[in-house]
């Protein structure tokens, strides 16, 4: 792709986040996912990792001549995915933490005006996700959009939460076999914590 377009591009998405210039390495993750590269960015809490999938949806809208692109950002987080959804709105970007739209329990604490009408017609520039969503019931929307070709590109946000923290989380487990040594006690004590929530667990291990 041409640099000078991808520069055109990226400029076009700093304009509509209010920011004036992005950094290298951001620029290199925005190049890299826009040659269909998957991409790992492992920076400092504050280098502005959120930047390269807030700036996504409006890349791929300059590129593609189109309106319909939507990111979708996956966390463990829920707290942080809510107070992005809320700054980002404040600046006029379209974003949903998809739990608040499509349970009516949340829906009335949430502070988007978007509805899920919005989400299904690609009315949406960012989606934020839980990874359990993506088994439940929410599943079958998030496939729908990217049948669709709604949804350009996917960002896992905090994923060493993801790897240190999520875990199975299901009833009638009574047994975890460990077929390997942990990694560290961590690891083990989450591993065999999957089994027990009817208060009857067994873990064996084999080594």
């Amino acid at each position: 792709m041409d640099t000078d377009v991808i520069s055109a591009a990226i400029d076009f998405g700093l304009q509509k986040l209010s920011f004036t210039e992005i950094k290298i390495n951001q620029r290199k993750v925005v190049e890299s996912f826009l040659a269909g590269k998957d991409v790992f960015f492992c920076s400092p809490t504050g280098s502005g990792k959120s930047l390269t999938f807030e700036i996504a949806p409006f890349v791929f809208k300059y590129l593609q001549k189109n309106d319909m692109c939507i990111v979708l950002v996956i966390s463990p987080l829920t707290s942080l995915m809510r107070t992005q959804t809320q700054a980002l709105n404040r600046k006029g970007i379209k974003a949903v933490y998809l739990k608040d739209i499509t349970s009516p329990s949340n829906f009335e604490d949430s502070l988007t005006n978007l509805s899920l009408v919005d989400v299904k017609e690609g009315k949406i520039d960012i989606i934020f996700s839980s990874p359990e969503s993506l088994i439940g019931h929410e599943r079958k929307l998030l496939l729908d959009l990217a049948k669709k070709n709604f949804i350009k590109t996917v960002f896992v946000d905090e994923a060493h939460c993801i790897k240190k923290f999520m875990a199975l989380d299901k009833k009638g487990v009574d047994t975890v076999i460990h077929y390997d040594p942990a990694n560290d006690v961590d690891d083990y004590v989450q591993e065999s914590g999957r089994a027990g929530r009817n208060l009857h667990n067994n873990a064996m291990l084999f080594y």
